[in-house]
């Protein structure tokens, strides 16, 4: 019986694991215009050509028969758009260092490392008395990048977050002081079962205060409160790694993954 329900908890964890990376190759269809293939996905926003997230390809290995082919499409489709040719990793071990030379030949530089996602699974420890006034944008207000995006100097999610406010199963929170905008914190519901925490951003001038881990623990309340399937992230850095911990985030499972920029003009 025991051995059972190891199985089925190995099973589970194993569709979980395939929800986690799919809407994570397919989350910029919220932020980006995107044309399908059958080998692939190709992803772009002319108006905001510094958004990685944004512009790039995502392809599947088991449908190439020939890469040099579909890297020359790539390469054609996104120089036409006056845009940089990048590819995401699959999340495919080896797939890019296996291919380093063809992809080299074809002007892509490769750039490999790995990514550790976490899964909302123990309780929120974040106890702050509340200072934010916490409220949901659900039309764009300029204070979104007026007051935290280009003051961090990530001006190139501004319109990545236009786009996404857009949609009914994306949540974009903003905390309050006064009247200025202190932090933000997004996240979206995906049709695959999940839910992803997509972004949060502390503008310089109220950081090293705690607005984030504050803002961090209402927005995983609030999915609790709200019965959000499946919260996952990974996060950028030590010390969001650390909030995220005390939100009860913890560690799922750790991919390979990497892109390849086309360097090569």
């Amino acid at each position: 019986m025991r051995m059972k329900e190891n199985e089925k908890t190995e099973r589970n964890l194993l569709v979980l694991r395939q929800t986690i990376l799919r809407e994570e190759e397919e989350f910029p269809k919220l932020l980006a215009n995107y044309e399908e293939r059958d080998w692939g996905i190709l992803f772009y926003n002319v108006d905001e050509p510094e958004s990685n997230d944004s512009n790039h390809a995502v392809i599947y290995p088991t449908k190439i028969a020939d890469i040099e082919t579909v890297l020359c499409e790539i390469k054609a489709f996104y120089l036409g758009k006056g845009l940089i040719p990048r590819v995401y990793q699959p999340f495919v071990q080896g797939c890019f260092t296996e291919r380093k030379a063809i992809l080299n030949k074809s002007g892509f530089n490769v750039r490999a490392f790995s990514n550790e996602f976490f899964l909302l699974s123990d309780e929120n420890s974040i106890r702050i008395e509340p200072r934010l006034d916490v409220r949901r944008i659900t039309e764009w207000d300029e204070r979104v990048a007026s007051d935290v995006y280009v003051p961090a100097n990530e001006a190139y999610g501004v319109e990545p977050e236009k786009r996404s406010i857009k949609n009914k199963n994306y949540y974009l929170f903003a905390g309050f002081i006064a009247d200025e905008m202190a932090a933000v914190v997004s996240f979206h519901s995906s049709e695959l079962g999940c839910t992803r925490f997509d972004y949060i951003l502390t503008s310089p001038k109220y950081r090293a205060k705690g607005y984030g881990k504050e803002l961090l623990g209402f927005a995983v309340d609030y999915c609790k409160e709200n019965h959000f399937p499946n919260c996952f992230t990974w996060f950028a850095n030590p010390r969001s790694a650390k909030n995220g911990y005390e939100a009860g985030f913890r560690s799922l499972f750790t991919v390979e993954t990497g892109e390849a920029v086309f360097e090569n003009g």
